[in-house]
């Protein structure tokens, strides 16, 4: 439980998750980031095999936060902080070639060739 914070959960890995709510069903797919309260009760499961998640966990007092995937052909610029999350192909950050599973923190640039796949991670203080 996260109290006073948001939750974004996009499943990267596998073929999704369901998580139950008192709010009702939640349907997590791959690549559709969900959003909801750090302090709502959920109960997790798998809708088939092995699922890889990226959580990312903020204070909507301070951050709005907003995570994308992209996939290239794509050039991106910064407009404030970020993180991306290589998860294959070819990309380069800043001019450097990112490993699949590698994180860039605070990239002035991105370029994702036509195979190059990745979640991008915004924050914008308020």
């Amino acid at each position: 439980s996260f109290p006073g914070l948001m939750r974004i959960l996009t499943v990267i890995r596998g073929a999704g998750l369901v998580l139950r709510t008192p709010e009702g069903v939640i349907e997590a797919e791959p690549f559709h980031p969900v959003r909801f309260p750090g302090d709502l009760s959920v109960d997790c499961s798998r809708i088939a095999g092995d699922v890889t998640d990226l959580n990312v966990i903020f204070d909507p007092a301070r951050l709005t936060a907003r995570v994308m995937r992209l996939k290239g052909p794509e050039d991106w610029q910064a407009t404030g902080p970020s993180a991306f999350l290589c998860l294959g192909g070819l990309v380069e950050a800043d001019g450097q070639r990112l490993p699949e599973g590698a994180v860039a923190l605070d990239p002035a640039a991105l370029v994702l060739a036509p195979n190059g796949t990745g979640l991008l991670v915004t924050l914008d203080p308020i």
